[in-house]
């Protein structure tokens, strides 16, 4: 399904692949995004604390906004993929309207 042009899908397997999209994006937003972007959050909220900012070195907020950075990248490309699926449902839409 996912393999197809999204214009050479019936209606319904363009929903079917729109709900897949959003349980994934929701998933890796959940699961991997949000606890990445705690983590780094965690790391970096005493810097304020000059006593406590020597504890937490420089390669750690690096490896930590790598991920939060690779991980929003893939968030994005499931942003795109879902407008591209949205845009399909609006064009199956109007096409079974004007078939009407």
């Amino acid at each position: 399904m996912a393999d197809r042009a999204i214009d050479q899908m019936t209606i319904r397997e363009v929903l079917s692949a729109t709900e897949l999209l959003v349980r994934e994006l929701s998933e890796h937003l959940q699961q991997s995004f949000l606890p990445k972007v705690k983590e780094l959050n965690r790391s970096v909220r005493s810097y304020a604390k000059p006593d406590e900012r020597a504890l937490i070195a420089d390669s750690t907020v690096r490896i930590q906004s790598r991920n939060v950075l690779d991980s929003d990248a893939f968030s994005q490309k499931l942003f795109a993929k879902l407008q591209e699926h949205l845009a399909g449902c609006d064009r199956g839409v109007e096409r079974a309207e004007s078939e009407s």
